[in-house]
């Protein structure tokens, strides 16, 4: 095809017409096609489990939130997700809109949550989170539908406590043992979350005699002594810099699937563990025990005794006995009169 010319002043110009291109005109009817999928079939790229367990609260959210909100269902979607999994899974909040959606709980989020982004990042995040809340203030309180019955935070009962510890002895290489048993000394042993687990180092886990302790010193900054029973598998990282991770030495970065992929690259077809579920466990263990609320909620870095109400179903039961010499004091060293 020639070129036409035109005349501007006394300068002649050329300019070629544009060529049509089949490959752009595809990629353009393929990007309109994504744009008309139904958001609301957003899935996310976390662990099948967590998603099921934030899924139902996320969707309500996004589709209230639809069109009242200056922001797509997609960011809606992206946002919520990451907000909604960290209240639910480090935070231990109720799945509703005035438990979650609280400008101080965005605030502590945004400030110890999103430790990996951006100044800038943090704070469009955070713009979006205040409108979405402000919009659930103008409206009653709605409560959404309750977990799924297969609730991924339940505890592990003893049985499968046992199988969880033949899984990490199964492993198959030196490292992948010692890294699993760290997973379960810190999970289940001390009740980290996935992030405190990812997040924590080698200098961060102190050993005298028996007894260990991990101390968090990012976000709910406290030092947890590990369960005597998991104190004793606890591996001895003292050959590994005091900078690297205590859970996986080798890696780089603080990627929240480190676990799952660490767990799914060796499941054996039998019992794989969460880190919801053994946190879930260690916390029912200090119930039972009977240690004090309120020492217990510090050491889950919980910001109120509230959080635990979800896991008195799963307490073990009380024998009339046994409940009248607790009422009376009678195996108790509290003062006497």
């Amino acid at each position: 095809m020639r070129p036409f010319t035109h005349r501007c002043g006394s300068r002649r110009q050329r300019h070629a017409v544009p060529q049509f291109s089949t490959t752009a005109f595809g990629h353009y009817i393929d990007h309109m096609g994504e744009r008309s999928r139904d958001p609301h079939q957003y899935q996310p790229k976390i662990e099948p489990a967590h998603w099921e367990a934030i899924r139902d609260f996320v969707r309500e959210v996004a589709t209230q939130t639809e069109g009242h909100v200056p922001y797509s269902v997609g960011t809606v979607y992206n946002t919520m997700t990451e907000f909604a999994l960290w209240g639910w899974q480090v935070a231990a909040l109720p799945l509703e809109t005035r438990a979650i959606l609280d400008r101080s709980v965005i605030a502590y989020y945004i400030q110890v949550g999103c430790g990996q982004l951006t100044a800038a990042a943090r704070g469009n995040r955070r713009s979006i989170l205040l409108r979405i809340a402000e919009f659930f203030a103008t409206i009653p309180a709605k409560r959404l539908p309750p977990l799924p019955a297969s609730n991924p935070s339940a505890p592990y009962t003893a049985r499968e406590q046992v199988s969880i510890l033949s899984w990490a002895r199964a492993q198959s290489t030196a490292d992948r043992k010692r890294n699993a048993h760290v997973l379960l000394c810190l999970s289940m042993g001390a009740g980290l979350s996935a992030q405190e687990i990812i997040a924590l180092r080698v200098g961060d886990v102190s050993r005298s005699g028996h007894d260990v302790d991990v101390r968090i010193r990012e976000g709910r900054r406290r030092r947890i002594p590990i369960l005597s029973a998991y104190a004793d598998l606890m591996p001895d990282l003292s050959g590994f810099d005091t900078a690297a991770f205590a859970f996986r030495p080798g890696r780089s970065d603080t990627f929240v699937n480190a676990i799952s992929n660490f767990v799914r690259r060796g499941d054996s077809g039998g019992l794989r563990p969460t880190t919801q579920r053994m946190r879930a466990t260690w916390l029912v263990h200090h119930l039972d025990s009977c240690v004090s609320l309120s020492v217990l909620s510090r050491a889950a870095g919980l910001d109120s005794l509230d959080a635990l109400a979800r896991f008195e179903h799963f307490m073990a039961p009380v024998d009339a006995d046994s409940a009248v010499a607790m009422l009376r004091g009678v195996s108790s060293s509290t003062w006497h009169p």
